[in-house]
């Protein structure tokens, strides 16, 4: 299993829905130590202070441009996050589109303020991104084949995420 499969097989333990008991709890051990391993990964790519800076600078510069509600509260929209998919909100920006907005413009010169501190981090994502295709030492708890086909009915795509947890016991 590469490191990149962690985030497969979690996603497959999360959507998994067993009712029997040894195999959900072999579902948990899993969703509880692939959650310590890939929250140990992704420490890799914690921003340096100076990024940091930059980020809370450029939230800023959104919140400035974004559209409110009608209750004042700002109009989020949904996107899929570049390293896991998963789904995360951002605030919805008039102009972002547009590289000639007074968004993109502040963003731009606020891209030129933290230059180092952007291609710093964005090395060590390609960095993390390299390091996501090694083998992992990850070993997860296992259930025999038997069993789960005995007690449980698991859709395809739900047994090609979880695979790795699967034996021919």
């Amino acid at each position: 299993m590469k490191r990149r499969d962690l985030y497969i097989f979690r996603r497959g333990l999360i959507e998994s829905d067993f009712s029997h008991a040894t195999i959900t709890f072999i579902v948990n051990k899993n969703k509880r130590l692939v959650n310590q391993e890939i929250s140990d990964m992704e420490k890799i790519t914690e921003p340096n202070n100076e990024y940091k800076k930059y980020q809370l600078e450029k939230e800023q510069i959104a919140k400035k441009y974004a559209n409110k509600k009608e209750d004042g509260s700002y109009d989020m929209i949904k996107i899929p996050d570049i390293m896991t998919g998963d789904i995360k909100m951002v605030y919805n920006v008039d102009g972002i589109f547009d590289e000639n907005s007074k968004y993109n413009k502040e963003v731009k010169a606020l891209n030129k303020k933290f230059e180092k501190a952007i291609k710093e981090h964005e090395e060590k994502i390609n960095k993390y991104n390299e390091f996501l295709n090694e083998e992992s030492e990850f070993k997860p708890y296992t259930i025999g084949l038997k069993l789960l086909a005995d007690n449980e009915k698991c859709p395809s795509r739900i047994m090609d995420k979880i695979h790795w947890m699967i034996s021919d016991t």
